[in-house]
């Protein structure tokens, strides 16, 4: 399913824990970025045998699963009832970068 990390955010709850994201450009992910959402575990696999043939033909990378972002999301709702999208997306790519949840007080 094609779709962005704002609309992924957004409707968290409709995807399957199963599932993972991929990003055009991990380098520049915002709530804009263009992704792909997979069940690898049923998708054809690319010529690595691993990386599904879609996300291989776009040139795609691996971003983080479904569930990540459910925790992502869940933590930080916990904690911020007023979490923006774009504050989901910097969590989210927070937790990519670091592989921890973004601190609730980060100092800057």
């Amino acid at each position: 399913m094609e779709t962005t990390l704002g609309e992924i955010l957004n409707d968290i709850h409709l995807y399957s824990w199963k599932n993972w994201v991929f990003v055009q450009d991990e380098k520049r992910i915002s709530s804009a970025s263009s992704c792909l959402v997979i069940d690898t575990t049923v998708s054809e696999t690319g010529s690595d045998g691993f990386t599904p043939l879609e996300v291989e033909k776009r040139q795609m990378s691996e971003f983080l699963s479904i569930q990540d972002l459910k925790d992502i999301v869940e933590v930080l709702e916990y904690s911020n009832c007023d979490a923006t999208i774009e504050l989901k997306c910097a969590a989210a790519v927070y937790y990519f970068e670091n592989d921890a949840f973004m601190p609730e007080n980060p100092q800057t």
